[in-house]
């Protein structure tokens, strides 16, 4: 434990972490300066080795990296290493799409991207990408090519059912908490039981039937206040 100290003494946002968890663990900026000063893809395990990651804090750190890889912050090689998306220079933003078929990834931080015909096939507006400035164009703009889409499920206006299948438990869980569905499946189809409610969210629809929830439209609330 004490060696971990040491490690966790190293991150510059370890206060504000110990305050947020009961069990901190390394924050993104502290893997983020890792990866960095590692210059070359670590892979998990090499990386929660440099930051002294316990057995107890494995489920925690899977979490995080899991969070970080879906906000854009860090990339997998092919390999499955992982890297700083920055290092590799590039732009993490919205895509705006236009009635003509072209569009702009709206980045955090600097000017917009244009985004082609050809490109806005890959993509939906509304998607959180991950790009690389590719060129200019004839007016002068700064193309972009889609690299990765990181958030493209909730864009879409349906949300009846959704299916997802992975061997790992940090993403299993972050799929379950972020999918904007009536109905999540990880690693099983069977989602559809008399006993569970069945419904969507958006234009999936509203409310639910079977279960508990089921039953609700057929009950009347009432409200007494007496003094």
């Amino acid at each position: 434990m004490k060696k971990r100290r040491v490690a966790r003494s190293k991150d510059p946002h370890r206060d504000r972490e110990a305050v947020r968890y009961e069990h901190p663990i390394a924050s993104r900026e502290f893997i983020l300066q890792t990866l960095a000063e590692a210059g070359v893809p670590l892979a998990d395990r090499e990386l929660a080795r440099r930051l002294e990651i316990g057995a107890d804090e494995s489920d925690a750190f899977e979490r995080r990296i899991a969070a970080m890889e879906r906000d854009g912050q860090i990339l997998r090689n092919r390999k499955g290493a992982i890297l700083v998306a920055t290092k590799l220079d590039l732009v993490t933003g919205r895509v705006e799409g236009h009635p003509d078929g072209y569009g702009f990834v709206i980045p955090e931080k600097g000017e917009d991207l244009f985004l082609g015909p050809r490109e806005m096939r890959k993509v939906l507006h509304g998607d959180r990408v991950i790009a690389r400035e590719s060129g200019v164009d004839r007016r002068g703009r700064k193309e972009a090519a889609i690299v990765e889409v990181v958030e493209r499920a909730n864009s879409l206006p349906y949300g009846l059912a959704a299916y997802a299948f992975t061997s790992s438990g940090a993403t299993a869980t972050a799929i379950g908490d972020s999918i904007q569905s009536g109905m999540v499946g990880v690693n099983s189809v069977a989602i559809s039981t008399p006993e569970t409610p069945f419904g969507g969210i958006k234009e999936s629809g509203y409310g639910s039937e079977g279960g508990i929830e089921g039953l609700q439209a057929y009950m009347n609330t009432k409200f007494i206040s007496q003094a």
